[in-house]
Formats: C-alpha cells, sequence, structure tokens
C-alpha cells in the first residue's frame, strides 16, 4: 500500500532502526519484489483488549506534583514475536479513541508483515482519558502538545520497564498517527529520538499556522479535479446560502430554520454550511461532493446539497453555548477540547481564502471571526502563538532521521505538513482521485490506486 520509496523504509524503522537510507534504485526493486505480499497476504481479522496506564501524571513539568490520572490503551498481538517483535505505537488523536480503527487497518498490514505489536493509546482529555471531572479552562491549561508527548514518552518507558507489559529496551519502536496524531508522530520522533527507531506521519500538520487559508484555496483546487462546473456550481450554491443570510431584505431567521438551525447566529450558520462541503474532500470523497451538483437546474442541485448538509452534519456542536459548556460526560463530542487546543496554541483557523474567486468559504469567516470566537469561549488572554509552536518543535524545518512522511493531493491539509524530501525527511505525496487526509492509513482494498502502493 505504500509508494516505493517507503517499503525499504518500514523495514529499516522496524527491523534495523538506525540504518542509513537506501538509493531510489533499491527502493524500486524492493518494492517490486514485495508489491503483491504487503496486499494478498494480509488477513485484516484482528481482536485488540483494552487496559488502563493507571499512573500518568497530570502535570509532566512539576515535579512538586505527583497527581495521576488513568489513560486507555489497547493491545493488538495476534501477529507478534514476542521474542524479537518490534511495537508500532498508534497515536489517537482530538476524539474517543476505538483503539486501532477498522477503518484504518494499515498499521495492521505492517504489524503482520514484521511481527510486531500494537499498542494504541488515547489522548489525554479525550474519550475515557479524563484527567479531571470537568473541561474548565483551568483544568484545560493541562492540555498541551508538550503535555501530550510526554505522555507519550511516560508511557514508552512504562510499557519497556514496568511488570505489566516488560517489553524490555531492546525491541525497535515506531510511532504513527495521522493528522493531529501524524503531527504528534513527527515532533515525538523530533523531540525524543532515542525512544524509538522510527515515525511515520500521516497528513501530519507540523507546521503551525494562525491564518489558514491555504485550506480553502485546496478545496478549490481539489473540485477542480472534477471540472470547472462542480466548482461554479459550489460557488453558486454558497453565494445563494449567504445572500439568504445576510442578503438585503433576507429573512436569516427563517432560511436558518430549513435546516433546523435557527439557534445559530448568522455567521456560526455560514461557517457550519461551509464546514458541511469541506469534509467530503478532505475525507476522499471529493467526486461524491460533485456528484450532487450534477442536476441540470439550480434547485435540483440546492435540494441535493441541503439534504446532505442536513443528513450528515449537526448544527447544533456550531452554537457557542456548546463550546461554553464545560460540563464532561461520557460521549461527549470533543469539540471544546480541540476548540482549546486551536485557539491556545496551534492556530490553523481555516478562514477563507482572500482571492473571492477561487475561494469556497464566505469572506466573512476571517481570522477576526475565529479569533473573537475563541475569546467569546475561553477569555481574551487565550490565543495561540505559531512563531513560537514552531520554534520549540522545527515548524517546516522539523529534521530526524527515520521519518516518513504522507499526504494526499487533494487534501487541504498538506499545505500544513511537508510535501517533499527535507534533510533527512522522506516525504510522500499520493497522487490519485480522491486521495486526500490520512489516504494510507486506510483499510487496504482490491480497488486501491496503484499510487498507494
Amino acid at each position: 500500500r505504500m509508494n516505493t520509496k517507503t517499503v525499504l523504509l518500514f523495514l529499516s524503522v522496524l527491523l534495523i532502526g538506525a540504518s542509513a537510507l537506501q538509493p531510489v534504485d533499491f527502493f524500486k526493486y524492493i518494492a517490486e519484489t514485495e508489491f503483491l505480499s504487503l496486499g494478498e497476504q494480509v488477513t485484516l481479522k484482528f481482536t485488540q483488549e483494552q487496559f488502563w496506564f493507571e499512573s500518568q501524571l497530570i502535570d509532566h513539568f512539576n515535579p512538586a506534583d505527583n497527581r495521576t490520572f488513568r489513560q486507555r490503551y489497547w493491545t493488538v498481538d495476534q501477529h507478534w514475536d514476542k521474542q524479537n517483535g518490534p511495537v508500532i505505537l498508534y497515536i489517537c488523536g482530538e476524539y474517543e479513541c476505538p483503539g486501532l480503527p477498522e477503518a484504518r487497518l494499515y498499521p495492521l498490514v505492517l504489524a503482520q508483515k514484521y511481527s510486531a505489536l500494537i499498542l494504541v493509546l488515547e489522548h489525554r482529555f479525550y474519550g475515557a482519558s479524563q484527567p479531571f471531572t470537568d473541561l474548565s479552562t483551568d483544568h484545560l491549561r493541562y492540555l498541551t502538545v508538550d503535555q501530550a508527548l510526554d505522555d507519550l514518552a511516560y508511557f514508552i518507558n512504562w510499557a519497556k520497564t514496568g511488570p505489566v507489559l516488560n517489553l524490555g529496551t531492546e525491541r525497535p519502536w515506531m510511532t504513527y498517527g495521522g493528522s493531529y496524531p501524524g503531527a504528534l508522530s513527527a515532533w515525538f520522533r523530533y523531540k525524543y529520538p532515542h525512544l524509538t527507531s522510527g515515525a511515520v506521519a500521516s497528513s501530519a500538520v507540523i507546521n503551525s499556522i494562525i491564518d489558514y487559508t491555504d485550506y480553502d484555496h485546496q478545496l478549490y483546487l481539489s473540485s477542480l479535479k472534477s471540472g470547472k462546473d462542480c466548482v461554479d456550481r459550489i460557488q453558486e450554491i454558497n453565494k445563494y446560502v449567504e445572500d439568504q443570510v445576510f442578503g438585503s431584505g433576507a429573512d436569516p431567521q427563517s432560511f436558518k430554520a430549513t435546516f433546523n438551525a435557527q439557534n445559530l447566529t448568522n455567521d456560526e450558520f455560514v461557517n457550519y454550511f461551509s464546514d458541511s462541503l469541506a469534509g467530503p474532500i478532505q475525507y476522499g470523497n471529493r467526486t461524491g461532493l460533485c456528484a450532487l451538483v450534477a442536476n441540470d437546474t439550480f434547485e435540483g442541485r440546492y435540494a441535493s446539497m441541503k439534504n446532505f448538509v442536513m443528513a450528515t452534519n449537526d448544527p447544533t456542536t456550531y452554537e457557542l453555548s456548546y463550546f461554553q459548556n464545560d460540563s464532561y460526560y461520557p460521549g461527549r463530542d470533543a469539540g471544546r477540547q480541540w476548540t482549546w487546543q486551536v485557539c491556545s496554541e496551534l492556530g490553523w483557523f481555516q478562514t477563507a481564502y482572500k482571492n473571492q474567486a477561487e475561494a469556497f468559504r464566505s469572506q466573512r469567516l476571517d481570522l477576526n471571526y475565529s479569533l473573537n470566537f475563541c475569546k467569546q469561549i475561553f477569555g481574551d488572554t487565550v490565543q495561540p502563538d505559531a512563531d513560537l509552536a514552531n520554534m520549540k518543535r522545527g515548524g517546516l524545518k522539523l529534521d530526524v532521521s527515520n521519518l516518513i512522511m504522507v499526504n494526499g493531493v487533494e487534501d487541504p491539509w498538506k499545505w500544513a505538513s511537508r510535501t517533499v524530501d527535507y534533510g533527512q525527511v522522506t516525504s510522500y505525496v499520493a497522487d490519485c482521485d480522491n486521495c486526500a487526509h490520512c489516504v494510507e492509513m486506510y483499510t487496504p482494498t482490491a480497488n486501491d490506486s496503484w499510487n498507494l502502493w
């Protein structure tokens, strides 16, 4: 499933660890000889068991604070060689972790091929791995990238030396993550190169950007692959929606009510609608989105898009009060926690592209809208610092051995990642129809593009 350059890299990362990269011709030879074995000899049935790391530190940076919390993890060990097998640490992110996701089983392909143990670790403050009983701003200050990276280090050390897993200190380890966890995988390799032999970072947003207009522009560029008609018709619908909310003589409350979204402010509604159209492109269904606007009449195209938006996106999760609610309960959506990370540290505000002719989002969704939204939730003092984040973790100058970065050509997040080789870092962009966010992580199928091998 991986590009020709990465097959041998996995061999060196998992089995040798610190070996130097080999010439491109040798990569091609290995890929050609192993191409069929990766896809045809993998049994993708698996079982996983859930456990708890009982003593994760709440604050890794205050020696006087010995408070701990229970962090959830899973094991997948049916392919593992217990004597010599390596360990793949799959990093979960800004969501309730399901363990190894059934839709993203490429790590299982690697585990079977290399007789590896898979460990899956849930991110602090998400899912059941809650340090506190609420999500107050005072408690969320412990939700930072640096705390999360040290969670990984503390967990690995416990797994290697503690009596529960007792994996020993000689096995090769690699981390694997996608999107924000992909960035964590890269940042962890950069900060703690002695704890792993290598890392895979899929769609890894390693570069903090505050005013991330390139996300919106990539939606436009990706849609162009389906033809100019798709782009023009989506922009036509966006303009119609904005006119119904902000136009002269508009009745925004009645219009929003047709989406069951009457509780949203006008700006919140436009954001809700824009996000609904971005999702299919980000997650590899650009052709499906463009199919919604294939009808010959505007009325038919709008009806199809409206039905899609209502079926796939919940407007209540865009209300300001939803993010201001600091209570925690099992099953709660992670919107408040992730918004805290974005507002306090990381940025990546998905703002409208400045050239309106090549934008998908309303020009009202600018940086001021995002920053004001943060202030309304967390107060005036909470704001991200991209320069500080990139200074601490390298940004696009991150350089460390045995790091593989993979992106999809249509992914709007690729502009916050690395899409060309840099220093010791190997990068690959999968170029195929609907190749988007975390594309190589998905469960292999017989219909996969050859660009994913």
